[in-house]
């Protein structure tokens, strides 16, 4: 499904709210009229409103500010934002205590934007920035930005057994991603996954798993949002032990590590947004306990700010930590001659960031498996086949089911050969492992449907100081 942005004024009762939401496009024309189920709040507090997929092109030319002077643009926006005041004020009166992005505006000030938390910081600066849309803008630029997130040249990968498939639909160890087939039903309150309004535990989800797996979910996305959250972390941990639940990220930054343009447009800025929004459906488990993988929550359009949420790569970072720390035989710490903790390496930076803005996905996520298992072999050889490659990664491996012999070696082809191509290009092996041999892209070490048992191994002399 593909999504826009909107934002609508709403009169509820006499006071004035700024309610933003999400544009859903659908097959099947809605019945605006006679039905409700056009609208609905997600499990986050989003509010989301149908509307058909032939006026797609339409809205999107008129949020880059194009046709807005011709009658029938003037007449779409009359129809439009009724639409979505219908929904915002119907939301309003059953939901307002869930609904999110639900403002009043009066209450905006700088003094109010800057004393509360960060969700609500979030929040208040749609509201503030998208109240004042006749107001000149001004040049944005990061350091205007304000606190933002860095971006991280490397992306984090974690090497910890257990949890080394966190951020991937590979659903082994104690950490894994869960697409669902619908949201509907589903609250996240208190930090807490609900069906109508009791916690929601895996055995309960059962029946909203899916077993199909999302051809364009990007992961490498996940992985950097990881990163993003990781590197957050890190540069707070001495001070205060603690992770940001909202993160403010420079959308011209990310968008450099995505290979967008760094020149804002409103389509490239809904381009990253819907990139959170396709992680609605998609769930992660750890040690049983279920967690949303990203929420959007916000933007600030005056400082080129987007505002995300990922409970469950929170949870996982926590518990990274705790899992680094070496224990005694009594399970008690173990503490430097400084005090501090000692410390083992649950993950690694060995691969570019820029690595996110490649294509094709199916093999970036093969690089992230197979660095993955040369950091856990340590001073061993790793090895694996091309079956295994293939079972590893949920995603290819649907890409193949049901294709044709030569359908089967196009898909391997491809992927295999841009996998070895990056594993050498985008990663820091060759830095951090003396004399590394990594396969080439030369057609021995391309697997065919009949050659899926062909092993592939990467010896080195061991690690470099680096």
């Amino acid at each position: 499904m593909e999504h826009d942005m909107f934002d609508v004024k709403v009169d509820i009762e006499g006071e004035k709210w700024l309610v933003s939401g999400v544009l859903d496009y659908v097959d099947i024309a809605p019945d605006y009229d006679t039905e409700d189920t056009w609208w609905y709040i997600d499990p986050y507090g989003m509010l989301h409103v149908q509307m058909h997929y032939k006026y797609k092109e339409q809205y999107g030319q008129l949020s880059e500010k194009n046709n807005e002077n011709n009658e029938e643009s003037i007449e779409f926006i009359k129809s439009s934002n009724k639409i979505f005041q219908k929904a915002a004020e119907e939301s309003m009166h059953r939901n307002q205590t869930d609904l999110m992005c639900a403002i009043k505006l009066k209450t905006i000030s700088v003094e109010d934007i800057e004393s509360n938390n960060a969700l609500m910081n979030a929040i208040r600066i749609i509201a503030h920035n998208l109240s004042q849309t006749e107001k000149k803008r001004s040049n944005r630029t990061e350091k205007k930005a304000g606190n933002v997130a860095v971006i991280p040249e490397q992306i984090a990968t974690i090497i910890d057994p257990r949890y080394s498939n966190s951020t991937r639909l590979y659903q082994k160890g104690k950490a894994y991603l869960q697409p669902l087939k619908t949201v509907g039903g589903l609250t996240y309150q208190n930090n807490t996954l609900c069906i109508e309004g009791i916690p929601a535990s895996e055995v309960k989800l059962k029946d909203y798993f899916s077993d199909s797996v999302p051809e364009n979910l990007d992961l490498a996305f996940l992985q950097l949002c990881f990163s993003i959250i990781l590197n957050n972390f890190e540069e707070t941990m001495e001070e205060n032990n603690t992770v940001d639940q909202v993160i403010s990220i420079y959308y011209p930054s990310i968008a450099k590590a995505i290979g967008k343009s760094q020149k804002i447009s409103r389509t490239d800025v809904e381009y990253f947004i819907n990139k959170i929004l396709s992680f609605q459906t998609i769930m992660g488990i750890i040690d049983k306990e279920i967690q949303p993988v990203l929420i959007y929550a916000g933007e600030d359009r005056s400082r080129n700010i987007i505002y995300l949420s990922s409970p469950y790569l929170i949870k996982i970072i926590r518990t990274l930590f705790g899992v680094s720390i070496r224990r005694n035989k009594q399970g008690e710490p173990k503490l430097k001659n400084d005090g501090t903790f000692e410390v083992k390496q649950v993950y690694s930076y060995l691969i570019n960031s820029s690595i996110a803005k490649e294509r094709n996905k199916k093999a970036v996520e093969n690089v992230i498996m197979l660095v993955t298992l040369i950091e856990q072999s340590g001073d061993r050889t790793a090895r694996i086949t091309a079956r295994e490659i293939i079972d590893r990664n949920p995603q290819l491996k649907q890409a193949l089911n049901g294709k044709s012999t030569a359908q089967v070696n196009v898909v391997l082809s491809r992927t295999f050969k841009k996998t070895w191509e990056l594993l050498a290009e985008q990663t820091r092996l060759k830095e951090q492992y003396k004399n590394i041999k990594l396969p080439s892209s030369d057609i021995k070490n391309i697997p065919t449907k009949t050659t899926l048992d062909m092993e592939f191994s990467f010896p080195h002399d061991g690690k470099n100081n680096v």
